[in-house]
């Protein structure tokens, strides 16, 4: 049987894809991938019964108001080449340098997977850690796989793969950790049920200004990704997985990957892996990097990765130099306060952040709120305004500040929907809420910056108490209005039916 001819993709078709790519995943898709478009968007147009490219682009330009359409397309043009143990070195460089460093502080490894495809990577990042931890009980899973397509996740999940997939590695690295499949399964093997649960998969589309993401990371896996974004992107990328690692973190990236011209806030400590840079102690480098030659480089003290809390009867890391303050980024839900200097970051739209501080014991905290009340929907008590204030202020009390004593200062609310009619409740109510409370409350607001229509970003100094605010590029400000978009339309959705039914793990 003859294979249908494709219609003919034009130039300015061919645009018109590049421009939602970019706009919508960050995607930068060269000219020279005509054909690649043509072939792998044709099933699309079949779909539809369309007869050309130009029919399909009009439709996800002008009738697919929800986007759900576009999520399909940029779905068929992502690449999600992935196996067992890719580019093994990173996984002898997690296992054998990074998993003592972090045995030696007696904690526990958190690792972001941020490019999971169908999960072969997490789930090899779970038994990496899973042999270097063998007595570990993990209070959550310590890795966490994000993709942008919601099918290969949904893959992921169900964790079942051809046997031919891990037949060729050694048996050692994957027998303890799978189950073989028999009669109608024969052939596949499932991952262990205690694997399983040491992965969480999730959807993120880094391009996205906000990430669903709670705390920080001792690692984070971007491999073969950043070479399909564009320069400006890529820095914007390194620079958030900085903020979102603790001090001595890695960054493994891919094999055709690496930073030259983009960031200095890592250093090279192996091949295309990177620790992040200016922490204390010094960089993993100084211990692990070979002797240059004619040098001696016995005697080096055993580095150690602070930022947490040590065990009990370990003495505690060193807190960062007041000349290189720790930074955190807050997101949407989340509280932060320190008695040590950091800086606390934070991006808003219509989200109202307080940043409240002691001036007599130094001591300042940054929380993000989305709602000034609980009754709209459910999720973190932090994503509304009564209880991020309630739980800011007990953490800075907590840590020897004064309430009496506190200043605060306000930033966000923007109006990032003005050219959206009736997209204007939320970001009014969280100013409103926030003058209301602080009066109430009789803390004085010292500085604010408040309503507008521009989406800020906000770094919070807590050992002084200083604030600085900058708007957003236009790039980013379409990027926050678009995703604010999306989340007031979920908000507006009814609730799920209760007709749910509950599969227990076989």
């Amino acid at each position: 049987m003859t294979a249908p001819t494709l219609p003919v993709l034009s130039g300015t078709e061919l645009r018109g894809f590049q421009a939602i790519l970019e706009a919508e995943a960050g995607i930068h898709l060269s000219d020279s991938k005509r054909s690649l478009v043509a072939s792998r968007l044709a099933r699309r147009l079949r779909h539809f019964g369309f007869d050309s490219y130009g029919e399909y682009l009009e439709h996800l330009q002008r009738h697919d108001p929800d986007g759900v359409e576009r999520q399909v397309m940029i779905e068929c043009m992502t690449t999600n080449k992935t196996d067992f143990f890719r580019e093994p070195h990173h996984f002898t460089f997690l296992g054998e340098v990074a998993a003592p460093l972090w045995r030696a502080g007696r904690r526990l490894p958190r690792v972001w997977c941020s490019a999971a495809s169908t999960g072969e990577e997490p789930y090899t990042l779970a038994m990496t850690l899973r042999s270097a931890f063998p007595e570990a009980r993990w209070s959550a899973p310590p890795v966490l796989a994000s993709d942008i397509d919601r099918q290969v996740l949904e893959t992921g999940a169900r964790a079942t793969y051809p046997l031919e997939r891990l037949q060729h590695l050694p048996g050692h690295q994957w027998r303890p950790h799978v189950l073989r499949g028999t009669g109608a399964q024969a052939g596949l093997v499932r991952m262990r049920p205690e694997l399983r649960r040491m992965v969480e998969f999730t959807r993120i589309n880094l391009k996205d200004p906000l990430w669903p993401l709670h705390g920080t990371f001792d690692a984070i896996f971007c491999r073969n990704v950043l070479i399909y974004f564009s320069r400006e992107l890529q820095a914007e990328l390194l620079e958030r997985f900085a903020e979102r690692l603790e001090p001595g973190g890695f960054l493994f990236l891919g094999h055709s990957e690496g930073l030259h011209g983009l960031t200095g806030r890592f250093e090279a400590v192996g091949q295309t892996v990177y620790q992040l840079a200016g922490g204390s102690p010094g960089p993993l480098a100084r211990a692990h990097r070979p002797a240059r030659r004619g040098t001696a480089h016995a005697g080096a003290p055993a580095p150690r990765i602070p930022g947490r809390t040590a065990a009990p009867g370990t003495a505690p890391a060193a807190p960062p130099a007041a000349a290189d303050p720790s930074r955190r980024t807050v997101t949407a839900g989340e509280v932060e306060a320190s008695a040590q200097p950091m800086v606390l970051t934070t991006i808003l739209g219509s989200c109202v952040a307080v940043c409240l501080y002691d001036p007599v014991t130094l001591i300042g905290g940054m929380n993000h709120f989305m709602l000034p009340d609980t009754e709209r929907e459910g999720g973190l008590p932090s994503r509304y305004g009564v209880q991020a204030m309630e739980l800011l202020i007990n953490k800075v009390m907590g840590l020897g500040g004064e309430r009496r004593r506190l200043e605060a200062k306000a930033f966000g609310g923007a109006n990032v929907l003005s050219a959206f009619a009736g997209e204007r409740s939320v970001a009014d109510a969280n100013v409103a809420f926030i003058r209301k409370f602080l009066a109430t409350e009789g803390i004085p607001l010292v500085a604010e910056r408040l309503g507008g229509t521009e989406p800020l970003e906000v770094r919070f100094h807590t050992a002084t108490g200083r604030a600085q605010v900058r708007t957003l590029e236009e790039s980013r400000r379409r990027r926050i209005a678009q995703a604010e978009v999306r989340y007031q339309r979920r908000m507006a959705e009814p609730p799920p039916t209760a007709d749910v039914t509950l599969f227990s793990d076989p």
